[in-house]
C-alpha cells in the first residue's frame, strides 16, 4: 500500500498547481504531497474518468485518496459547474473557492475536500448539498481512519 502512495512532489509543480487553481494549499497537504504524491511518476489508467489515479483503501469513506494532478482536475471541474451552473440559493453553492478535494470517487461525484479558511473537513455528493464540517481537521479524519480499521 505505501507503494500506492507515490514517491515525493515537487515544490514547482505544487506552485504551479496553486498558480491554476487560485488558491494555496494547506499546510498539511503541501506537506502530504511533498512527501507522498499519489500521480508522482504515473500515468492514469482511465483517462476519461475526472479521478484518473487516486489511491484506493486510505480513508473510511472508500473514496480514492487524491494526488496532485488529480486534485487540480476535480477542482476545476467542480468550480466550473458551480460557475456555469450556479446554485439557486448563492450561500449554499455547490462549491467554493476555498474548498480542495482530498478524496473523490472516479466520477467525481462525491467526496471530501478540506476548507482553505478553518481547516475543516467537508463532504459532497451530487444527490445533496455539501457539508462543510463533518470533521474539525485533516489530522481527525486521518486518525479516524486508522482506528475504524484497528477496531
Amino acid at each position: 500500500m505505501f507503494a500506492a502512495l507515490g514517491g515525493p512532489g515537487s515544490p514547482a509543480g505544487i506552485g504551479e498547481t496553486e498558480l491554476r487553481m487560485g488558491l494555496k494549499l494547506p499546510g498539511e497537504i503541501r506537506q502530504w504531497l511533498l512527501a507522498n504524491d499519489i500521480d508522482s511518476g504515473r500515468q492514469p489508467d482511465m483517462p476519461s474518468c475526472l479521478v484518473t489515479l487516486g489511491c484506493p483503501g486510505v480513508l473510511p469513506d472508500g473514496g480514492l485518496l487524491l494526488g496532485l494532478r488529480d486534485i487540480e482536475r476535480v477542482y476545476l471541474h467542480k468550480i466550473n459547474t458551480e460557475g456555469m451552473q450556479p446554485s439557486e440559493h448563492p450561500e449554499y453553492p455547490s462549491w467554493r473557492r476555498e474548498w480542495v478535494p482530498i478524496s473523490a470517487e472516479r466520477d467525481g461525484f462525491s467526496g471530501r475536500f478540506v476548507n482553505t479558511r478553518t481547516g475543516t473537513v467537508g463532504s459532497w455528493t451530487e444527490s445533496s448539498s455539501p457539508e462543510d464540517d463533518g470533521y474539525p481537521s485533516l489530522f481527525c479524519v486521518i486518525r479516524l481512519s486508522g482506528s475504524a480499521r484497528a477496531g
